[in-house]
């Protein structure tokens, strides 16, 4: 009687020790795949800024790339850091906000000779065409187009009182 007894009470502090590990087992494991899911959620996000718009895209072949991936105010070819809505070049364009702005239709259009021609031959990368760091007079990037200054590409509003 006594040995059932004690068999009885075994089995039971047994069982509630495999309960207590398994339960520990489950805690873990839970705890462990928010945590890799916070990881990966973070990397996600740092992949994402990274991956916005020339940082990683050396060799974009047109800009329409850069327009579909255009995230904000971190990437070179910004269309306007203050028109953060701005998310196609005519977006940009319509919002030009003034002389603090840099519109670059990316380091990549050698004998543009106007900023359509540059969104479409996005090729070269030795040009930096920019629309604005000086233009306090010019109030559309035609204005700009219009007083294109070389083949060795900067279209610059370089204060052009004639404008």
């Amino acid at each position: 009687m006594r040995v059932l007894f004690l068999f009885f009470i075994f089995i039971s502090i047994v069982s509630h020790a495999n309960a207590n590990i398994f339960d520990r087992l489950h805690d873990c494991k839970y705890n462990c795949s928010l945590r890799c899911q916070k990881i990966i959620s973070k990397l996600n996000k740092a992949i994402k800024e990274v991956d916005d718009c020339s940082v990683t895209q050396d060799r974009s072949q047109t800009i329409e790339t850069c327009k579909d991936l255009f995230i904000g105010q971190s990437i070179e070819t910004q269309c306007i850091r203050m028109a953060k809505n701005a998310n196609t070049v005519k977006a940009c364009v319509k919002n030009f906000v003034g002389d603090a702005v840099e519109l670059q239709c990316i380091k990549h259009a050698i004998h543009a000779e106007t900023v359509h021609a540059c969104v479409e031959n996005f090729i070269g990368e030795s040009v930096k065409l920019k629309c604005i760091r000086y233009g306090a007079h010019a109030e559309t990037i035609r204005a700009c187009v219009k007083n294109f200054i070389g083949d060795d590409a900067k279209l610059e509003c370089i204060k052009l009182s004639s404008l």
